[in-house]
C-alpha cells in the first residue's frame, strides 16, 4: 500500500466504489486503487443473473429466466475452483444447484408491476455536483414513467425498520436519474425480493420507498459526500472507517449534526 501516486488515478466513484471505502477502506484501496481482481463468489453472481432476468422481464423477453439461469450456469466452472477439498467441493455443488432452482423458480414467480418505464438498465455519469467531489457513475436498474429510480435486490432477508442503509444508494441516484431525465426524482424505490419462500406464504416480493426531501436530506449528504471525497483524495494509510455506512445510528448522528 505504499504506492500512493495510483491514488491519482482515481477520477469518479461509483456506489459500489464509495460503498467499498466506507465499509474498508482497505478493500477499496485493493479493489479500485491497486485494481487486484476480487475473487467472485456465488452469492455476488446470483445478484448479478437475478438483475439480467429483470432486465430481460421488463424488456419484455419471453426467455428472460433461461437466459438468467445459463447466465449463473456459466459461472460455476471459475467458482468452482474456489474451493480445494472435496468436501468443500460437494458442499459448493449443492449450494449451487439450490441457487439455480431458487433463481428459477424466483424468476417465474416474479410478478413486479411498473407503472410504465422510460429506462431500463442505464448508465450515466454526473460530473457537476452541487458542492463539487469526485463526478459519480451508476447504472439505474430501472426508471418510471415518473422519472423515479427503482433498484432490484435479490436478498436473504428483508431491510428491517429505517432506510438508513439505503441513503447513499438513493443520494446516488437522486442525480443520476436527473442526469437521465432531466429533472429530479421524488422516490427512490427498494425492490426486495427473498431468495427462500415465507412461512406465511406471503408475497416474497417486497417494496419501500425513500422520499427525497423528507427525512433525507439532499444538501447534508451533499456535504458528507464532499467530505468523503477530500478523505478518499487525500488519506495516506487505508485502514478500518470509523463511519458504519449500515449503521443507522450513525446516519442519525450526522443529520442532526
Amino acid at each position: 500500500m505504499d504506492n500512493i501516486k495510483e491514488k491519482k488515478e482515481i477520477d469518479h466513484l461509483s456506489y459500489s466504489a464509495l460503498r467499498a471505502f466506507l465499509k474498508s477502506p482497505a478493500k477499496f484501496f485493493d479493489e479500485y486503487i491497486a485494481k487486484i481482481p476480487m475473487k467472485p463468489s456465488l452469492t455476488m453472481e446470483a445478484g448479478k443473473a437475478w438483475h439480467r432476468g429483470l432486465e430481460l422481464y421488463y424488456k419484455k423477453d419471453p426467455n428472460y429466466t433461461i437466459k438468467a439461469v445459463e447466465q449463473l450456469n456459466n459461472k460455476r466452472e471459475e467458482l468452482y475452483k474456489n474451493f480445494k477439498t472435496d468436501e468443500a467441493k460437494e458442499k459448493f455443488n449443492a449450494k449451487f444447484e439450490k441457487e439455480i432452482k431458487d433463481l428459477a423458480r424466483n424468476l417465474e414467480s416474479y410478478n413486479g408491476k411498473i407503472d410504465g418505464e422510460i429506462a431500463i438498465e442505464k448508465k450515466a455519469t454526473v460530473i457537476d455536483l452541487p458542492l463539487g467531489g469526485l463526478p459519480i457513475t451508476g447504472i439505474v436498474d430501472l426508471l418510471d414513467k415518473h422519472g423515479n429510480p427503482v433498484d432490484h435486490k435479490y436478498i436473504s432477508a428483508y431491510t428491517k425498520g429505517p432506510l438508513y442503509k439505503h441513503f447513499v444508494q438513493a443520494w446516488f441516484y437522486y442525480y443520476i436519474a436527473k442526469e437521465i431525465t432531466g429533472k429530479y426524482p421524488q422516490y427512490f424505490i427498494i425492490s426486495e425480493f427473498k431468495k427462500t419462500r415465507n412461512r406465511d406464504k406471503s408475497p416474497q416480493l417486497q417494496e419501500s420507498a425513500i422520499i427525497y426531501g423528507d427525512s433525507f436530506d439532499i444538501e447534508k449528504i451533499d456535504q458528507w459526500y464532499l467530505d468523503v471525497c477530500n478523505q478518499i483524495q487525500n488519506q495516506k494509510s487505508f485502514y478500518s472507517n470509523p463511519f458504519q455506512i449500515d449503521e443507522p445510528t450513525d446516519w442519525i448522528n450526522y443529520l442532526k449534526s
